[in-house]
Protein backbone atom coordinates (compact mmCIF):
# COMPACT_ATOMS: atom_id res chain seq x y z
CA UNK A 1 0.00 0.00 0.00
CA UNK A 2 2.38 2.64 0.81
CA UNK A 3 4.32 2.11 -2.30
CA UNK A 4 0.82 2.69 -4.47
CA UNK A 5 0.78 5.84 -2.63
CA UNK A 6 4.21 6.54 -3.16
CA UNK A 7 4.06 6.17 -6.70
CA UNK A 8 0.60 8.07 -6.55
CA UNK A 9 2.18 11.04 -4.78
CA UNK A 10 5.02 11.04 -7.45
CA UNK A 11 2.24 11.07 -10.46
CA UNK A 12 0.03 13.69 -8.14
CA UNK A 13 2.76 16.18 -7.63
CA UNK A 14 3.56 16.03 -11.40
CA UNK A 15 -0.03 16.77 -12.46
CA UNK A 16 -0.76 19.45 -9.86
CA UNK A 17 2.48 21.16 -11.12
CA UNK A 18 0.97 20.73 -14.42
CA UNK A 19 -2.27 21.85 -13.63
CA UNK A 20 -2.05 24.36 -11.26
CA UNK A 21 0.21 26.94 -12.59
CA UNK A 22 -1.05 29.72 -10.25
CA UNK A 23 -0.61 27.31 -7.35
CA UNK A 24 2.40 26.37 -5.87
CA UNK A 25 1.43 22.47 -4.47
CA UNK A 26 4.18 21.30 -2.07
CA UNK A 27 3.78 17.72 -1.14
CA UNK A 28 4.53 18.26 2.85
CA UNK A 29 3.22 14.80 4.35
CA UNK A 30 2.93 11.14 3.04
CA UNK A 31 2.00 8.26 4.91
CA UNK A 32 -0.75 4.85 3.91
CA UNK A 33 -3.67 7.26 5.02
CA UNK A 34 -3.50 10.59 3.12
CA UNK A 35 -1.27 12.52 1.03
CA UNK A 36 -1.25 16.07 2.13
CA UNK A 37 0.06 19.30 -0.09
CA UNK A 38 0.33 22.97 0.67
CA UNK A 39 -0.29 25.77 -1.65
CA UNK A 40 3.01 28.03 -0.89
CA UNK A 41 1.27 30.39 -3.80
CA UNK A 42 -1.21 31.41 -1.64
CA UNK A 43 -0.31 32.16 1.35
CA UNK A 44 -1.92 35.50 2.94
CA UNK A 45 -0.15 37.18 6.07
CA UNK A 46 -0.51 40.58 8.11
CA UNK A 47 1.46 40.89 11.50
CA UNK A 48 -0.71 39.33 13.47
CA UNK A 49 -2.50 36.37 10.78
CA UNK A 50 -1.57 34.13 8.48
CA UNK A 51 -3.20 31.55 5.96
CA UNK A 52 -2.33 28.80 3.78
CA UNK A 53 -4.60 26.34 1.83
CA UNK A 54 -4.23 22.46 1.78
CA UNK A 55 -5.02 19.54 -0.23
CA UNK A 56 -5.61 16.64 1.46
CA UNK A 57 -5.98 13.44 -0.66
CA UNK A 58 -7.45 9.67 0.63
CA UNK A 59 -6.52 6.35 -1.16
CA UNK A 60 -10.05 5.48 0.09
CA UNK A 61 -13.93 7.49 0.02
CA UNK A 62 -13.89 8.71 3.32
CA UNK A 63 -16.95 10.37 5.13
CA UNK A 64 -18.06 12.92 7.44
CA UNK A 65 -19.72 11.45 10.39
CA UNK A 66 -22.17 8.49 10.06
CA UNK A 67 -21.94 8.25 5.96
CA UNK A 68 -22.55 12.05 4.77
CA UNK A 69 -20.51 13.42 2.16
CA UNK A 70 -18.43 11.07 1.08
CA UNK A 71 -15.24 12.26 -0.58
CA UNK A 72 -11.60 11.03 -1.48
CA UNK A 73 -10.10 14.56 -0.90
CA UNK A 74 -10.22 18.05 0.38
CA UNK A 75 -9.28 21.27 0.18
CA UNK A 76 -8.93 23.13 3.31
CA UNK A 77 -8.03 26.97 4.37
CA UNK A 78 -6.02 27.16 7.53
CA UNK A 79 -6.06 30.35 9.34
CA UNK A 80 -2.85 30.71 12.18
CA UNK A 81 -2.71 33.11 15.37
CA UNK A 82 1.10 33.38 14.24
CA UNK A 83 1.81 35.23 18.08
CA UNK A 84 -0.34 32.43 19.79
CA UNK A 85 0.20 29.78 17.44
CA UNK A 86 -2.79 28.48 17.11
CA UNK A 87 -4.53 27.41 14.54
CA UNK A 88 -8.09 27.28 13.17
CA UNK A 89 -10.13 25.52 9.73
CA UNK A 90 -11.62 28.74 8.29
CA UNK A 91 -13.19 27.27 4.62
CA UNK A 92 -13.42 23.66 3.39
CA UNK A 93 -14.11 21.85 -0.15
CA UNK A 94 -15.01 18.25 0.24
CA UNK A 95 -13.99 16.76 -3.34
CA UNK A 96 -15.51 13.58 -5.58
CA UNK A 97 -12.68 12.74 -6.73
CA UNK A 98 -8.69 12.01 -5.61
CA UNK A 99 -6.53 15.35 -5.56
CA UNK A 100 -9.02 17.47 -5.72
CA UNK A 101 -10.63 16.44 -8.88
CA UNK A 102 -14.72 15.79 -9.39
CA UNK A 103 -17.52 17.47 -7.75
CA UNK A 104 -18.19 19.52 -4.65
CA UNK A 105 -19.85 17.13 -2.19
CA UNK A 106 -20.07 20.12 0.70
CA UNK A 107 -18.30 23.69 0.50
CA UNK A 108 -18.56 25.88 3.13
CA UNK A 109 -16.89 28.57 5.80
CA UNK A 110 -16.81 28.95 9.53
CA UNK A 111 -18.64 32.01 10.29
CA UNK A 112 -16.61 31.72 13.77
CA UNK A 113 -13.26 29.98 13.71
CA UNK A 114 -12.41 27.44 16.74
CA UNK A 115 -8.66 27.90 17.08
CA UNK A 116 -6.76 24.95 18.62
CA UNK A 117 -3.11 24.99 19.86
CA UNK A 118 -0.57 24.04 18.09
CA UNK A 119 1.90 21.25 19.51
CA UNK A 120 5.68 20.73 18.28
CA UNK A 121 5.15 17.17 15.98
CA UNK A 122 1.59 17.90 14.71
CA UNK A 123 0.86 18.30 10.73
CA UNK A 124 0.07 21.82 11.69
CA UNK A 125 3.01 23.05 13.12
CA UNK A 126 4.95 22.82 9.79
CA UNK A 127 2.14 24.86 8.17
CA UNK A 128 1.93 27.39 10.68
CA UNK A 129 6.35 27.89 10.62
CA UNK A 130 5.43 27.84 6.23
CA UNK A 131 2.59 30.36 6.58
CA UNK A 132 3.46 32.75 9.61
CA UNK A 133 6.93 32.89 9.01
CA UNK A 134 7.53 32.08 5.28
CA UNK A 135 10.06 28.92 6.14
CA UNK A 136 10.02 27.24 2.99
CA UNK A 137 7.69 23.53 3.28
CA UNK A 138 9.62 20.61 3.13
CA UNK A 139 9.20 19.12 -0.34
CA UNK A 140 8.58 15.25 0.00
CA UNK A 141 9.80 12.79 -2.85
CA UNK A 142 8.03 9.36 -3.08
CA UNK A 143 10.34 8.06 -0.68
CA UNK A 144 8.40 9.98 1.96
CA UNK A 145 11.77 11.72 2.77
CA UNK A 146 12.68 15.74 2.44
CA UNK A 147 14.19 16.32 -1.08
Amino acid sequence: MKLKLAVAAAVATAAMSLSAAAQDWKLVSLDDQQLTFADGGRVGRNPVAASLWVLESYPEVRHVGEGWYPHRSRSLRYVFNCSEETYAIAQWILHQGALGHGDAVWADRATAPAFAQVHAGDPQAALLAAACSGTALAQYGPSGRAN
